[in-house]
């Protein structure tokens, strides 16, 4: 897997520096968001990810969260033909420890050139067009505070996604015998914590519920037309094995192209019926206030439900309810 350790750069910062980017005719918008690189782009296997976020996570505890400046601007030419901004600030000496525990293995990427921390507005640039890059961004500046690190993978298309990430701080020193205590962050578990949480949710359940009660079991629906996908329903049953099981669409999207033809209300019947062969008493849906799908979820027999203020975005949702027969 092609592997890569960065630091983000957070909003409102980042988007400012995607702008700089976007100026300059970056290949790279849309690819990987404004970072500082601490390892470069890496072939690690497939078996040693699981130590490399091992790696990540105790380079992390080292370091405290870091307040960097960002600017002036500057570039490696003639070496590399690369426009950046400078990367300075009280926590520099941070970064240059964090980087420092990150280059073991299986992140040890050999180098012959020094560390310089910065973050990349244009690589592969015209070197003629350099100084005049660098007089229309050498006005720029902005401070920015970094908490977390990110290891990245590489996807199709040269895209890169997180993999794994990890809050700088030092570990939380919980319990009597003053244990440090990690906490990691990532878009899913690795296997290590998926298989505990999947043990400790089924002791929980019973203990709960008692014996038969199940996880929360997943749904999803798809609507085609001449094999093109237009709709898709994604829900979930739960308190399967408690008596009273209920389903929840968390998800109910319909192309614009074919909205109002019947793709809505197939979906729903599709996700309603599966509700009613698992036994579940009711259907929900979460929805925007004073929105069309409130009208859609009452014209097929939906009743609306508690309301939920600034729920999402600053805005109001209502909880939409239809009770199911049991099959």
């Amino acid at each position: 897997m092609r592997l890569g350790v960065v630091l983000v750069i957070p909003e409102p910062v980042g988007s400012e520096v995607d702008g700089l980017r976007r100026a300059l005719g970056s290949g790279a918008l849309g690819r990987i968001p404004p970072h500082i690189t601490l390892v470069p782009p890496l072939n690690v296997a497939e078996m040693d990810v699981e130590r490399a976020l091992e790696v990540l996570r105790g380079a992390a505890g080292r370091v405290r969260a870091l307040d960097l400046v960002l600017g002036p601007a500057d570039t490696f030419w003639p070496t590399n033909p690369v426009v950046y901004l400078s990367v300075g600030g009280d926590g520099l000496a941070g970064v240059d420890r964090l980087r420092g525990a990150l280059v073991v293995s299986p992140l040890d990427r050999p180098s012959d050139q020094a560390f310089v921390p910065h973050v990349t507005v244009r690589d592969n640039m015209d070197p003629t067009l350099i100084p005049a890059a660098l007089a229309l961004l050498g006005a720029y500046r902005a401070e920015v505070c970094i908490d977390a690190v990110q290891l990245l993978v590489q996807r199709a298309g040269q895209a890169w996604e997180t993999l794994g990430s990890a809050r700088l701080s030092a570990p939380a020193v919980i319990g009597r015998g003053g244990q440090a205590l990690e906490v990691s962050g990532a878009p899913g578990l690795d296997a290590q914590a998926a298989a505990w949480a999947s043990a400790a949710w089924a002791s929980y359940l019973f203990e709960a519920y008692g014996e038969g009660a199940v996880a929360d079991r997943p749904f999803t629906f798809a609507a085609r037309l001449a094999r093109r996908v237009v709709g898709v329903a994604e829900g979930s049953v739960g308190g399967c094995g408690t008596g009273w099981p209920s389903a929840t669409l968390s998800r109910l999207i319909v192309d614009p192209s074919v909205r109002g033809q019947g793709v809505g209300s197939q979906l729903l019947a599709a996700a309603g019926s599966y509700a009613a062969e698992s036994e579940c008493v009711s259907l929900r849906a979460l929805v925007r206030a004073g929105s069309p799908a409130v009208s859609f979820y009452l014209a097929r027999g939906f009743v609306v439900g508690p309301n939920l203020r600034a729920w999402r975005a600053g805005q109001d949702f209502v909880v939409m309810e239809r009770l199911l027969m049991r099959a």
